[in-house]
């Protein structure tokens, strides 16, 4: 898995070793429900999806460049729920943070960086993202990445 570097952020696979500082956010009720899974009830199962994301290698752990610390993830997985578009060449992006994070820019720059990975070194056509309606943080993220976006003549749809 490429790494991928922000002025502030390290985008990075996963590694074992990350699991006490990815359960840290993935325990929050606030953190899991908004992006339709359960709050992890162990480091254990942390290690189990970090397993999961070693294997499937499309979710980047988002660290801090200043401390390497983990403070959330972020995934560009090939899914195709709408037959209309199943054969462009797209992704969907998802993405979670740490609740001591929130507020501070950090998943838009991350983002934006793997949004210009996609399209200029994938040559994706498309880059989506989907949410619930009740999370609010992700449909900001989601509507300004979309905006932005339009200059380059592709789009992030949700």
């Amino acid at each position: 898995m490429i790494q991928l570097d922000t002025d502030r952020l390290r985008l990075r696979a996963f590694q074992l070793e990350d699991a006490e500082q990815m359960f840290h956010y993935a325990k929050d009720e606030r953190v899991g429900p908004k992006a339709g899974w359960a709050p992890h009830q162990s480091v254990e199962e942390t290690r189990d999806v970090i397993r999961l994301f070693q294997q499937d290698q499309d979710v980047w752990a988002i660290t801090l460049k200043k401390t390497g610390e983990v403070i959330g993830s972020l995934g560009l997985h090939d899914r195709r729920p709408d037959p209309e578009i199943q054969h462009d060449r797209q992704r969907e992006i998802g993405y979670v943070l740490s609740p001591d994070r929130w507020g501070q820019g950090y998943i838009p720059e991350a983002v934006h960086e793997v949004m210009r990975h996609g399209f200029d070194d994938l040559g994706l056509e498309r880059i989506w993202c989907g949410h619930f309606d009740f999370n609010d943080q992700s449909r900001r993220v989601a509507s300004s990445k979309r905006q932005a976006s339009r200059t380059r003549s592709r789009r992030l749809s949700s």
